[in-house]
């Protein structure tokens, strides 16, 4: 397992900024299920009855954009009427009826939001680039102490220095966390998550 370099803090403008940024992330994605939703009316299922897939991806912004539908087995040779084949994904063949319709429910869903705006005013950095690694950097709420909680992979000294450099400009107060103490969070949280979705 990788180690981790984390930092928390109490600052009301940290923890609405994580709050929010986590509920219009979850939002993205569930607009990758309702655009699946949509597509399968148009898109018939795999031949093998396997599960549809959305192809889509999160970039280093924060936005979300679907490409289509993951092609099934055999679908690189036959894909279904109204798709064309394109390194494992269904798009739309614009010649036919339904590939139009396919078409009109992509961009329907199209990039929507930012959910990383406003990330450097309370003092968490995107990413960072660290020797030959572009890091993320990943946060969610405590839900014991109900403080932010920001944490990246230790792969190079960079990775601290650009966290501690981020939060010097936020002029806001984040307190480095003893790694027994982020686990023990992430262990909170996990459990609060899996409670929530039963």
């Amino acid at each position: 397992m990788t180690e981790k370099v984390a930092y928390r803090t109490t600052d009301p403008k940290a923890i609405a900024w994580v709050t929010q940024s986590i509920a219009a992330r979850t939002a993205a994605r569930a607009r990758t299920t309702e655009f699946l939703n949509e597509a399968r009316d148009l898109i018939p299922p795999t031949a093998d009855g396997s599960v549809r897939e959305t192809v889509s991806f999160f970039d280093r912004r924060g936005e979300i954009t679907i490409f289509g539908i993951a092609s099934g087995p055999g679908e690189d040779e036959k894909p279904p009427a109204g798709t064309r084949y394109d390194r494992g994904t269904l798009i739309p063949d614009l010649r036919t009826k339904v590939g139009k319709a396919y078409a009109a429910v992509i961009d329907k869903f199209g990039p929507e939001g930012n959910y990383l705006d406003g990330s450097r005013a309370v003092g968490i950095e995107q990413s960072i680039l660290a020797g030959n690694y572009l890091v993320n950097v990943n946060f969610f709420i405590d839900p014991e102490s109900g403080a932010a909680i920001q944490s990246a992979d230790d792969l190079h000294a960079r990775v601290g220095q650009s966290m501690e450099s981020a939060i010097a400009k936020s002029e806001l107060v984040w307190t480095q966390m003893k790694r027994s103490e982020f686990y023990a969070a992430v262990e909170r949280h996990d459990d609060a998550a899996k409670a929530g979705a039963k």
